[in-house]
């Protein structure tokens, strides 16, 4: 739950930045580490999920399995949807600054 709450801030913190009072890393990390915990730990459990052996004592119940895929998945999507999104937004903005006579490459300030 902390992590998508992580994940929630990090990219209204992106998508609606309303000045310089933070850096750009900040919520660009909060919105990339949020999704990836929750996928990664996800994807440990359904790894030793499936490899557990029918004689072990302790095997997850079904229940826990499907847990675990579905914390995969949605950790997945929304890494895969942020990284969509921070990549629309970039393109947005190239275009921005080309339309503008900005040379991109140069690091020139757009007036």
């Amino acid at each position: 739950m902390l992590f998508a709450l992580l994940t929630a801030v990090g990219v209204l913190a992106v998508a609606f930045r309303r000045g310089g009072r933070t850096p750009l890393l900040l919520p660009l990390a909060a919105a990339w580490t949020g999704p990836g915990a929750p996928a990664c730990w996800g994807g440990w459990m359904t790894l030793t999920t499936l490899t557990a052996t029918a004689a072990g004592p302790k095997l997850p119940t079904p229940v826990m399995s499907l847990t675990y895929a579905v914390q995969m998945i949605v950790g997945m999507l929304v890494a895969v949807t942020g990284a969509h999104f921070f990549a629309e937004r970039d393109g947005a903005a190239a275009e921005t600054r080309t339309a503008n006579g900005c040379c991109a490459t140069a690091r020139t300030r757009c007036g």
